[in-house]
């Protein structure tokens, strides 16, 4: 799971104003729903939740602004299933809310967030590989190594439970290649880890038999 982004606490009021922004990647699309979860903060008996709303970020693939209400819903709502592909998101740049949102909206007994989301794209989030597996700086001689990059990882199982009681990971890649072994660092708690790691592994083509044959051959 990534790593969620939290607001600052704000002081008791009944209609809070945050305006914050916040950058989360979303470069997988048959992944990505963000989760939204109201806390009410407490620094001495830790945080209780006071509802939830989720943004699926399918609706945003037009590129323009979205901003809407989005009605909380139960502290123990589960994550919906995606919208289709073909779905267009009814609620314009312009605030044109549709009617039946707005009316479900005005009803939400746990309150609602507004929220403005654009589906962009952002270089601090791209992930280029090394500029040494771009380039072949010695096309001509025979080939000896297997340039590996491990990027990141993603759905990885949870196989312990913190400290809080959450089921998570610390997850550790080996690569084995004949005798050769190379390890990343490890990823403290997470199940969406990103290494961004660099291997070399020491790798001959076997010889094809024409070069059997030139390597018998006498010396002139």
């Amino acid at each position: 799971r990534r790593p969620p982004r939290s607001t600052q606490g704000v002081s008791s009021a009944a209609s809070d104003v945050y305006k914050r922004q916040f950058e989360l990647r979303a470069d997988d699309p048959d992944d990505s729903i963000v989760e939204v979860i109201v806390d009410d903060w407490d620094q001495l008996s830790g945080n209780d939740c006071m509802g939830k709303c989720y943004i699926d970020v399918k609706e945003l693939k037009n590129r323009k602004l979205h901003r809407r209400w989005y009605a909380l819903l139960p502290p123990n709502s589960k994550k919906p299933d995606q919208a289709d592909e073909s779905d267009v998101s009814e609620y314009s740049s312009e605030g044109e809310y549709g009617a039946e949102f707005m009316d479900h909206a005005n009803k939400a007994p746990l309150g609602k967030l507004e929220l403005a989301c654009r589906w962009l794209y952002l270089p601090d989030f791209d992930l280029p590989v090394p500029d040494q597996m771009l380039r072949d700086t010695y096309p001509h001689d025979k080939i000896n190594a297997l340039h590996i990059y491990l990027v990141r990882g993603t759905h990885l199982p949870a196989v312990d439970t913190d400290i809080t009681g959450n089921r998570t990971s610390d997850p550790l890649v080996t690569f084995t290649l004949e005798e050769e072994r190379k390890n990343s660092k490890v990823k403290k708690r997470t199940l969406e880890p990103f290494w961004k790691e660099y291997f070399d592994c020491l790798l001959y083509t076997s010889p094809s038999p024409r070069d059997k044959r030139q390597s018998r051959m006498p010396s002139s």
